[in-house]
């Protein structure tokens, strides 16, 4: 994660260099040397991740490159926020002489430190890797005979039958598929972590022993390319099923399916992955494994747990078991799992209800419940690192909580967890990643039907168990709930904070946070909002969604790294002035308030994307009306809730990437210049308009 850490800073880096390039000119040696010695660090860094839980030697560089990513981007946008307070009068040149001197000074420092870290890294970090690499490979082979090991989420050989539960139907309707053309010489391989010449091999042996013909003994001479065409040569003519279980590497069916004719054969494959399974140009039939029903669920947890009573769960126990049984939200490893815990814990009331109160530690350190966690962390690992960070992200949100598609990529894009390309904008790439978190099954997508739309997500109990894990590990955020001591481990760039926004923590200043996000809370005085924003000065996104929020307080505008602010649902009447110093802003949200008019100056924002005032659901509060003016945010891709009149319709015509409008207060006056606007709109994909009057 270190190398996710790093690549988003560099990233950010190279948006800052071209954006501040005139601020930042006396010192952008200094920052490219920066530059160039991380990006050196990227590619051990992808080997180093993926060894530091078993080396604590690299998990310790992996700690130390991770936080120096973090101090060099914090010297950075420090320099950034001094610069931009520092007014244009005699005394400037002698401030900006004094920053510079500081910046250089940090930098200095930094680099000193790097040159350490790179020391350290030479000295233990790579020869530990070297052994450790001889260790693990004579280990493989003197345990495995030169066969890969199991992953977490391999099934095991010895799993009692009566511990398969919930599945017969999905078992039946699995047997018709593949047995329609009477199928014969079944095989079953399972694949975890062999290269693709070690599963043709396996494959193609596999089936001569089925039938029990003599094996080959050529095997010095083969390679790959052979393999396929002897493994196609021998299917040819022949019936066979072939289960490649528990795929993860999404290249390796693209890899092996010439090896197999299709006439007669039939493939099963299962992976958590929807594009491994749904390759569109093999006509592949997808079997989607639904969670189980909370009913199913119920009788099978009762079934397995209360033998000794027929299954009839005793009624002081009940509300605990629900909620347990609740908690395993339909997986029916987790079911079994936890029943196995608690099958040692006995019948009395306390102990149960304590299981319920720790059951987030007991997934963490009861040995029953290890493989379950392990396999959720399995899928965690392995899916790439642009979508980690993205992941995490959710993790800030409360449990069972239903996070809005749109609103959750426009954050990733604030945070610069996407790159655009050339061809895609960045909420386009973040819409791709949300697919993608979803075809792993990381998260639940929830669909609007009547339009087969993803319209937003929601983490499932025990995937959200891993994020929290992973959110404290890699000091991606923290979750505020209660507040005892008022303090929060340093070093966590991102804080969440449910109902109690008034307790502050007392070093919320020395975080440097990038993200806050506000739930559920009944109360938030003025003064702590004040308070607040003074110390949230490098923070790119600030949700106050539906906080008890009566007026946004000036300081907001000092917040010049702020990308997205969201006050939907308060019950601000007004912005402050000083929101038009927001430079950086992308996303503003303001719909469901009491906000009619935008300040002057707001037209100035030219990197704002999103411009959310009122939706059609809360028309009936009326529209917003912006200042006069040119409107200078070229990059706007949503209006949405603008009220319409002469100058805006006109200036619409400039802002040609727009991809969604809505408008109200339409005249018939406005109506010419307004279609005429539209005309040069190529981008435009949703347009809602509401006339004025009969």
């Amino acid at each position: 994660m270190a190398e996710a850490a790093i690549i988003y800073f560099l990233r950010r880096l190279g948006y800052q260099l071209v954006q501040e390039g005139n601020v930042l000119s006396g010192v952008q040696d200094e920052i490219e040397w920066i530059k160039k010695e991380f990006q050196a660090m990227v590619a051990f860094l992808r080997d180093a991740d993926k060894r530091q839980k078993r080396d604590e030697t690299v998990a310790g560089w992996v700690k130390e490159v991770r936080i120096l990513a973090f101090d060099a981007e914090d010297v950075i946008d420090e320099f950034l926020i001094q610069m931009a307070t520092t007014h244009w009068n005699s005394l400037y040149f002698f401030k900006y002489l004094k920053v510079r001197y500081q910046i250089g000074y940090h930098i200095r420092k930094i680099k000193k430190q790097v040159i350490e870290v790179k020391e350290r890294k030479d000295r233990y970090v790579v020869n530990g890797l070297m052994m450790c690499e001889d260790a693990l490979a004579a280990s493989s082979y003197r345990g495995t005979g030169g066969m890969s090991s199991r992953g977490p989420g391999a099934a095991s050989p010895f799993v009692r039958e009566d511990d398969i539960v919930g599945i017969e139907h999905d078992v039946e309707q699995l047997m018709k598929l593949v047995l329609e053309g009477n199928t014969k010489n079944f095989l079953a391989v399972s694949v975890f972590g062999m290269g693709v010449w070690d599963v043709l091999k396996n494959i193609l042996f596999g089936f001569i022993a089925s039938r029990g013909e003599p094996a080959l003994d050529v095997m010095g001479a083969m390679d790959e390319g052979w393999l396929l065409e002897r493994t196609n040569d021998y299917l040819q003519d022949k019936k066979y099923l072939l289960v490649l279980d528990d795929i993860w590497d999404d290249k390796l069916w693209e890899d092996l399916k010439h090896a197999f004719p299709r006439r007669k054969g039939r493939i099963i494959i299962t992976t958590t992955i929807r594009g491994i399974a749904s390759p569109p140009e093999d006509n592949f039939q997808i079997y989607d494994l639904q969670p189980l029903t909370y009913e199913l669920a119920w009788s099978i947890f009762c079934k397995k747990e209360f033998r000794s009573s027929q299954g009839t769960c005793p009624d002081d126990l009940k509300e605990f078991a629900e909620a347990i049984v609740r908690k395993c939200g339909g997986l029916p490893l987790a079911i079994v799992a936890i029943g196995s815990l608690l099958s040692c814990k006995g019948r009395n009331i306390r102990v149960w209800q304590s299981v319920l109160d720790t059951l987030d530690w007991e997934f963490n350190h009861h040995r029953d419940i290890e493989h379950l966690n392990k396999a959720l962390l399995f899928s965690y690992n392995h899916i790439p690192f642009y979508l980690k960070y993205c992941f995490l992200y959710l993790g800030l949100f409360p449990e069972d909580y239903e996070i809005g598609r749109k609103r959750l990529i426009r954050m990733w894009v604030a945070e610069g967890f996407v790159e655009g390309t050339a061809h895609k904008t960045e909420e386009e790439v973040a819409n791709h990643y949300f697919v993608q978190l979803s075809d792993r099954s990381m998260i639940q997508a929830v669909t609007i039907h009547a339009r087969d739309v993803l319209k937003a997500c929601k983490l499932h109990d025990l995937m959200c168990d891993v994020a929290n894990q992973m959110l404290k590990e890699e000091k991606f955020g923290s979750i505020l709930e209660e507040v005892v001591d008022k303090t929060i481990q340093e070093r966590q760039r991102r804080l969440a904070i449910y109902e109690d926004a008034d307790s502050i923590p007392s070093n919320i200043s020395k975080l440097n946070l990038r993200s806050l996000l506000i739930f559920r809370v009944n109360e938030l005085s003025f003064s702590a909002l004040q308070k607040l924003l003074r110390q949230l000065k490098l923070v790119r996104v600030l949700d106050l969604q539906y906080a008890p929020l009566e007026k946004l307080a000036n300081e907001i505008g000092n917040l010049i790294h702020l990308r997205y602010l969201d006050l939907r649902g308060t019950l601000i009447n007004d912005l402050p002035k000083s929101v038009k110093n927001l430079r950086n802003l992308q996303t503003l949200d303001v719909r469901n308030t009491e906000v009619k008019h935008l300040p002057a100056g707001i037209n100035e924002l030219q990197h704002l994307r999103h411009l959310l005032l009122s939706s059609f659901r809360d028309r009936e509060k009326g529209f917003v009306k912006m200042a006069s003016g040119g409107k200078h945010f070229v990059k706007l891709q949503t209006l949405s809730g603008i009220e319409s009149d002469e100058d805006l319709v006109q200036q619409l015509r400039s802002l040609t990437s727009l991809r969604k409008i809505f408008i109200g207060k339409m005249t018939e006056a406005n109506s010419k210049d307004f279609c005429q606007s539209l005309e040069r709109m190529s981008k435009l994909r949703s347009l809602t308009v509401l006339s004025e009057g009969p």
